[in-house]
This record gives structure tokens, C-alpha cells and sequence, in this order.
């Protein structure tokens, strides 16, 4: 594993024909990660400031990813 953090933002917003308005944001770390094995997340949305129209529970408004860790040449075996 890295020996420093590497933020990321995810965002989700609508698509194009709704105007891509974006509603929620999550921060996560990136380099938290294991070679050869995922490591899964649950990160949770935080509604973002002008998001005005549309109303969720952050608490029960969440994605889960699994991230892991390979080498240029391929996979970890």
C-alpha cells in the first residue's frame, strides 16, 4: 500500500438532457488500496451546495467500489 493518501472526488450528476446537474459528492482515497486484492468501500454521498431541487438521506445514499492495486506490467500474481 502507498505511504501517502491520494484524494479523489466522485460525483454523480444528471445525465445530458436533464443539463448535467450535479446532486451529490463523495471524497475518497485512492491510494487505499491492497496489490492483487480488492478493497471494498462504502462511501457515503454528500449533497452538493447547488443541488436545490433534488433531496436525499446521506445516510442511506451511498455507492460501493472495490479498488486494487496492480503493476504496470499486469496483474499481481
Amino acid at each position: 500500500m502507498p505511504s501517502k493518501e491520494k484524494t479523489s472526488k466522485l460525483t454523480v450528476a444528471l445525465n445530458k438532457e436533464n443539463g448535467y446537474k450535479e446532486l451529490a459528492e463523495v471524497e475518497f482515497d485512492m491510494a487505499d488500496y491492497k496489490y492483487g486484492k480488492y478493497n471494498g468501500m462504502r462511501l457515503f454521498f454528500e449533497k452538493c451546495k447547488d443541488n436545490d431541487q433534488f433531496t436525499f438521506d446521506p445516510a442511506e445514499s451511498y455507492i460501493e467500489i472495490g479498488i486494487k492495486g496492480t503493476k504496470a506490467d499486469g496483474l499481481v500474481q
